[in-house]
């Protein structure tokens, strides 16, 4: 008798499953690319455009190359968050980037990066 009982609950507990399952699952990809096609009931469609996020970056030298190789992996607020860092410092980071991380930066570029979070978010290495 309960064993019975048990695969009775259990089929009907399936079944529910099953059912609500296929009912409330997410549309298939290519239904939502489809989506965004004229309707067919002739009614207009609405299409939103997001604003474009810049990163605020202060001028300075070698903006365009911390843009173009850092802001891939780190926020610029991230950035801005550092410490002010001696050069010395700021170009181990760098180094560390791509040393152990393979950041993809040449030499050329890695001095430019140095060049401009030193003179933005860092100070120059103190001389004795």
């Amino acid at each position: 008798m309960r064993i019975t009982w048990l695969v009775s609950i259990s089929f009907a507990v399936f079944t529910l499953v099953a059912f609500l399952g296929f009912r409330f699952a997410p549309a298939p990809i290519g239904t939502m690319i489809t989506s965004l096609q004229p309707r067919a009931d002739g009614a207009e469609s609405q299409r939103i455009v997001l604003p474009h996020d810049e990163p605020e970056l202060p001028p300075g030298p070698g903006r365009t190359e911390f843009a173009t190789n850092c802001i891939i992996c780190h926020s610029a607020r991230y950035v801005s968050m550092q410490p002010p860092f001696p050069r010395k410092v700021w170009k181990a980071e760098v180094q560390k980037m791509v040393d152990a991380f393979k950041a993809p930066i040449n030499e050329q570029d890695q001095a430019q990066i140095v060049n401009y979070v030193v003179a933005v978010f860092g100070v120059e290495d103190e001389r004795k």
